[in-house]
């Protein structure tokens, strides 16, 4: 069973989830499944029927019935069981409660007579399966999501008379709305969980949607009754698809708890519940937003009339409040006029970039199939596709501005270095902000929203309320007690990030700058000469050796190729080779190597000619270019893919190489010759 059975699966699972309208003329069966009573939509008076009875009529109804069947098998030709099957999948729910809800939304379908489809008492069901989910088009360019209509389906409100109902069953429901994926992977696998998929290898052209059909499973939004849990409709899916003819196509409807929403029947039970933390968290909100007017107010009153606030102005609660000012913060924030951080603001519009393509492929994308392979097919698209060296960009000016600093202020302090100052500045500088984030994200970041996908925020929720300690210590980058527990954007139950990875890189630039005093304190009390050497040896272990011998030794791809990432579903690639601060550190030491150098030649202008100056251009520009086009080939769905030894090179020597070109940039700036690009050192 190869892609195209997997696809025409998805067609046949996708017309059943949607509902087949096909008219059944036989409303007795609806006790049959229902357990003994009539409903309201069957003409004639409520009845109870024994269990003596139903027994003795099964086989009868399913007899009179099977002559209908044959215009549903007409309808969809691939169904290759009977409706007693189907009655099997029904019986197959657990939930008394469910199972009855279902039964009667199901049937209340079937008879589509005119006199049946004009009761208000129909519209529900019709309403319910409108807003499952149906056939989308383009399945076959990567069209994998189909999301219905989560608001039309919790709208859905059903009282049905309890006294027509068998003993035990409560009449209210309101419409559920689950995402369904749908796994693809072989029968004998069907345990193991979706991170766990590893698609078959690649044969190129339409063929690699069997892969991408493995590690992006399509989805559907099914609206059901709010009695069912995800496992009673897991269970009826399952059921059906012998009916369906997809016995041997590797498919497992999957949903878990948080895949499915429903609001409660009454209104006054629907509402938003906050905890004590929701309500902690936005008073702390609630308090900063207070003076950040009560300071800008201030700070305007201040600027408008400064004689009127000439005794206040250095008063320094005065100027603790004014410091929470909007208006004298914005103008630093949109400040344009100096070029001073022009390689900051260029990485940083490449990085949300390159975000923007990574975490929109999927649901967002109508053709996914077709755009992938054309778009990683096209040389052009490189610099998205491999703009992961834009974070390295930053770790150079980090390493940069933290040896600069330190340096200068050794310089002041007549060599004395004062470690607890040092490092608590720095925690203090930024943990506020990270903690009102995890708080936030922790808290009411999940009553922000809903939707099919916003299960994604409840769980991220989760996550920082109990690894909240690993982002704000900044070890969300190492693994402890067999897991990782990065709060902003990663389920810390499982082994690698899942959604953002905002918070890796805060940790990485933490630990290299807890190191950085090993690295950069002794330079002060050695030659230049001397200093520079040991750091370019550091930079040769951190940069290359160990970045070298790592890829080799996992046999790693050389960077963030799309088709390697797909047989990489435990993220091993992500766990050691791309978040862990001792394998990026190489950018970081070259930017340490510049701030020394920079510091050193303070106020002196180095002269060099313009041969040098057009070599150190020309060099820089090719190899920077070599390393965002260079894996142009390797980068297709079809291209050939690099040895481990090439692999190794490349993934070991790339980002230290990227690093060593800023800084290059950064160096002919600051001596001027970067054109009408100035930077302040």
């Amino acid at each position: 069973m190869g892609w195209k059975g997997g696809c025409v699966g998805i067609l046949v699972f996708c017309l059943a989830a949607g509902g087949v309208q096909a008219k059944l003329h036989h409303p007795e069966l609806l006790p049959i499944a229902l357990g003994g009573r009539n409903p309201d939509l069957v003409p004639g008076p409520p009845s109870r029927i024994s269990p003596e009875t139903l027994f003795a009529q099964k086989s009868l109804i399913r007899s009179r019935i099977l002559r209908e069947w044959e215009g549903i098998l007409r309808r969809v030709p691939q169904l290759k069981q009977g409706p007693g099957d189907f009655l099997d999948a029904l019986n197959s729910i657990q939930d008394p409660q469910c199972r009855a809800h279902f039964t009667f939304y199901l049937f209340a379908l079937l008879p589509f007579l005119p006199s049946v489809a004009e009761d208000d008492d129909i519209l529900w069901a019709l309403s319910m399966l409108d807003a499952t989910g149906k056939i989308p088009e383009g399945i076959l360019e990567g069209n994998l999501f189909e999301w219905g209509n989560w608001d039309q389906c919790l709208a859905i409100k059903v009282s049905l008379n309890e006294s027509t109902l068998p003993e035990g069953i409560q009449g209210n429901f309101t419409g559920k709305y689950c995402l369904t994926n749908l796994i693809f992977m072989d029968p004998a696998q069907r345990e193991l969980q979706m991170r766990a998929i590893r698609p078959k290898p690649r044969t190129g052209g339409l063929g690699e949607m069997a892969s991408l059909l493995g590690a992006l499973p399509p989805a559907i939004g099914v609206c059901v009754p709010s009695s069912c849990s995800h496992q009673d409709l897991s269970n009826f899916l399952m059921g059906i698809l012998p009916m369906l003819g997809l016995s041997d196509v590797p498919i497992i409807p999957y949903m878990d708890e948080k895949s499915c929403h429903a609001e409660p029947y009454n209104e006054e039970e629907r509402g938003t519940k906050f905890t004590r933390a929701d309500i902690i968290v936005a008073c702390v909100v609630m308090a900063f937003i207070i003076m950040a007017a009560c300071g800008t107010i201030l700070d305007l009153s201040m600027q408008n009339d400064p004689d009127r606030f000439k005794e206040i102005r250095k008063d320094k609660r005065v100027i603790a409040l004014i410091s929470f000012s909007v208006y004298t913060n914005g103008k630093k924030v949109l400040n344009t006029s100096s070029t001073a951080d022009t390689l900051g603001f260029l990485s940083m519009t490449w990085v949300v970039m390159g975000h923007i393509y990574g975490f929109s492929f999927a649901p967002q994308w109508r053709n996914l199939g077709t755009a992938f392979e054309q778009m990683f097919s096209d040389w052009r698209f490189m610099a998205i596709a491999n703009a992961t060296v834009s974070v390295d960009t930053f770790f150079f000016l980090s390493g940069l501005l933290v040896a600069y600093i330190l340096l200068r202020d050794l310089k002041r302090s007549k060599g004395r270095f004062n470690p607890i100052l040092y490092y608590l500045h720095r925690f203090i500088r930024l943990t506020p902000t990270l903690a009102i984030a995890v708080a936030l994200l922790a808290t009411l970041s999940r009553h922000m929203g809903n939707g099919p996908v916003w299960s994604t925020a409840e769980l991220q929720a989760e996550v920082c309320q109990e690894d909240w300690w690993r982002t704000i210590l900044y070890v969300s980058n190492i693994k402890i007690d067999g897991r990782f527990g990065q709060c902003l954007g990663q389920d810390s139950r499982q082994h690698i990030p899942t959604i953002a990875l905002q918070a890796w890189y805060l940790a990485c630039d933490m630990q290299m700058y807890w190191f950085s005093p090993f690295l950069v304190v002794p330079l002060f009390f050695v030659p230049f000469t001397v200093g520079l050497g040991y750091l370019v040896i550091a930079m040769i272990f951190f940069g290359y050796v160990g970045p070298f011998i790592n890829h080799y030794i996992h046999e790693f791809p050389a960077t963030l190729i799309p088709t390697a990432m797909l047989n990489d579903p435990e993220g091993n690639f992500f766990a050691k080779a791309y978040m862990v601060a001792y394998v990026r550190a190489g950018p970081y030491v070259v930017g340490i190597i510049m701030g020394y150098i920079l510091h050193h030649s303070k106020g002196k202008k180095i002269k060099m000619s313009l041969p040098t100056v057009a070599l150190g251009w020309g060099v820089a520009t090719a190899t920077a270019l070599a390393i965002i086009y260079g894996l142009t080939e390797q980068f297709k769905l079809d291209g050939e893919q690099l040895s481990v030894t090439a692999n190794a090179f490349y993934g070991g020597f790339h980002r230290t190489a990227w690093a060593t070109c800023v800084a290059w940039v950064v160096f002919a700036c600051v001596n001027g010759y970067g054109g009408t690009l100035h930077l302040p050192f």
